[in-house]
């Protein structure tokens, strides 16, 4: 038996939306492991106001077994996703679990993995903060 898919023409064609900054939803974060098998965090968003095809994007924090400036990099970029959802690292530890659910501003540009385009997520802000990119 031969499986048949089927696309919506509009889906062959949708283009990445531009970089910027996007409302977004965090809809997972969990600690798993790099392809290094150096322990991580992965943060999943989903845009608003993108098309399905790329409204998912993640983020990811190795935080142990990089150099130094390779972790302090990801524990710079970790405390400003936690200021821009609202998460106090008390006492310097994190309960990853607060972070889902949370609505906020995620910066995206463009990149490419393989020879796929797709959106890298660069920054955070907090919800409310500045304009936001409205596309299709």
């Amino acid at each position: 038996m031969t499986a048949v898919f089927r696309f919506n023409p509009s889906e062959l064609y949708q283009e990445l939306p531009g970089p910027g900054y996007y409302v977004a939803v965090i809809m997972a974060a969990q600690c798993c492991h790099s392809t290094r098998g150096n322990p991580m965090l992965k943060v999943s968003y989903q845009l608003d106001e993108v098309a399905d095809s790329y409204a998912r994007v993640a983020d990811y924090f190795v935080l142990e077994g990089v150099s130094p400036q390779g972790a302090a990099m990801a524990r710079r970029r970790l405390l400003e996703l936690c200021r821009a959802a609202g998460v106090d690292p008390l006492a310097g530890q994190l309960v990853v679990s607060e972070l889902v659910g949370v609505q906020l501003q995620v910066k995206v540009d463009l990149d490419s993995y393989g020879d796929q385009p797709r959106l890298k997520v660069v920054g955070y802000r907090e919800l409310g903060f500045g304009q936001v990119n409205i596309s299709g």
